[in-house]
């Protein structure tokens, strides 16, 4: 249009302008979206296409060629400028999820303090969900926030006093019913913060069943968030396969056996049928992918304590 538009009338003029502005366009949006290189290399190919425009009209008008000239050095200045400050807002995101994902480990570290071997469970639950997440097909945006509530679905276990936390034998029927409580306990402590707001809605009813006899609110099938329904599974498959100081840990085919027979009433039989799909092997390679990590963090704190 640039090209082939005649440019007599002013109208016609003003509609050259305008089409010369809709260079920044490209140049904005690859900024943005693809980075420093694809920018410059967008803003070259506009460079190729004006310039023998801009020699084929080139006239006696000083102000008017000077001021085409400018809005090719305008879209190579917006180049360089948009990269740059697009590359800081990135970087500045990235750090602000880094020190937003460090906080949710303290908060799990937090518990960790009250009582032994919660960050490791946590931990194990947020890596059986995340798996879980892959094998159901669940986007990428969707599988995050899912992890990060696993990570956080018992953080309401803090305002549940030790003697019932810590408690050794069965609990009595207040006890339990108080500890019921941590599952919206932990909700409230996150839906104050708006980062996540979303995984308190989850947290909230984690211990919902699907046949509509879990707590707090008795949620039934699909009305339960599919990320609670997700790691409903991986919750109670880390809880089998774990060592209590009650009962031994069992095999996890015999937790996976367990957890096909709660399919429909305990458990989304969706997600059972996914779970299922996933080999002993690796559901023990998981395992020992996080409690490797798990160790040679401990390590790493064991040696910095040592040459303290």
């Amino acid at each position: 249009g640039h090209w082939l538009l005649p440019s007599g009338a002013d109208w016609l003029h003003g509609f050259h302008i305008a089409l010369r502005k809709s260079y920044f366009v490209p140049v904005i949006l690859c900024a943005f979206w693809f980075g420093r290189t694809t920018t410059y290399v967008v803003t070259l190919l506009i460079t190729l296409n004006y310039v023998p425009y801009l020699l084929s009209r080139w006239q006696g008008h000083t102000a008017e060629n000077l001021n085409q000239v400018g809005e090719l050095l305008t879209a190579w200045a917006l180049a360089l400028l948009a990269s740059e400050l697009f590359r800081r807002e990135k970087e500045a995101l990235v750090k602000a999820a880094s020190i937003h994902a460090g906080a949710l480990v303290a908060l799990v570290r937090a518990l960790d303090v009250r009582e032994h071997n919660t960050q490791r469970h946590s931990l194990r639950v947020q890596a059986y969900t995340l798996r879980l997440c892959d094998e159901l097909n669940i986007s990428s945006e969707q599988r995050s926030m899912i992890g990060r509530a696993a990570l956080l679905h018992d953080i309401g276990k803090i305002g549940i006093p030790d003697s019932i936390l810590l408690k050794r034998g069965p609990l009595s029927k207040q006890e339990r019913i108080r500890m019921q409580d941590h599952a919206e306990i932990g909700a409230s402590i996150l839906e104050s913060v708006p980062s996540t707001a979303t995984e308190s809605q989850i947290i909230s009813c984690h211990h919902e069943r699907f046949d509509g006899n879990g707590y707090p609110r008795g949620m039934k099938g699909e009305a339960i968030p599919i990320g609670a329904r997700i790691f409903a599974v991986a919750d109670v498959f880390d809880a089998l396969t774990s060592r209590r100081p009650y009962r031994d840990a069992i095999s996890i085919e015999s937790a996976l056996t367990q957890i096909v027979e709660g399919s429909g009433s305990h458990f989304d039989p969706i997600v059972v049928k996914a779970a299922e799909r996933i080999s002993p092997a690796e559901w023990k390679a998981i395992r020992d992918k996080v409690e490797g990590h798990r160790n040679c963090e401990s390590s790493t704190t064991k040696l910095a304590t040592d040459k303290g």
